[in-house]
């Protein structure tokens, strides 16, 4: 695993602390077309996509919409290690892909045995959250101004990289 891919999370990290936070992740490897989750189902788990990509869709009135791509680096779940919850979109490979994945029991050792690095990583999920709300503020406002593009679809496509 690449130092890169942990930036954003180990934002706030030095080196021995990265160390700690990837030992208690697990690497899953998955084919082309794997789906890791579906819309609906129960997640609880972070997961940090290590190499290839992962692709973000939902499921509006029988038409599968594309919301984005995580590319390594790039990471969904997260809120699923901060309360119980179902997946609000379902993430397939798009290629062969290594993900680390953070459970929330791994999450509740690590609370226990590292208080330092769960602390900073819970740091990093905030700033990273606070992001996307103020993002998806502006999209808001955007779209506001112009209802007639479709704006549902522009808005997730917005919100999740897919462009406009």
């Amino acid at each position: 695993m690449g130092a890169v891919v942990l930036d954003r999370l180990a934002a706030h990290m030095d080196a021995t602390q990265r160390e700690v936070l990837r030992t208690a992740m697990a690497a899953l490897e998955v084919d082309a077309g794997h789906v890791l989750f579906r819309d609906g189902q129960p997640l609880d788990a972070l997961h940090v996509v290590d190499t290839g990509a992962l692709g973000l869709s939902i499921d509006v009135d029988g038409r599968d919409v594309a919301l984005g791509r995580i590319t390594p680096g790039g990471f969904t779940g997260e809120l699923s290690l901060l309360d119980p919850t179902t997946a609000h979109a379902t993430a397939t490979a798009l290629e062969p892909t290594r993900i680390l994945k953070l459970s929330r029991e791994a999450l509740t050792k690590l609370r226990a045995t590292d208080t330092v690095v769960a602390s900073l990583l819970l740091r990093a999920l905030v700033e990273d959250l606070a992001e996307r709300v103020r993002h998806a503020n502006t999209i808001a406002v955007d779209d506001a101004a112009a209802p007639k593009r479709g704006w549902f679809e522009s808005a997730l496509a917005k919100l999740f990289g897919g462009g406009a």
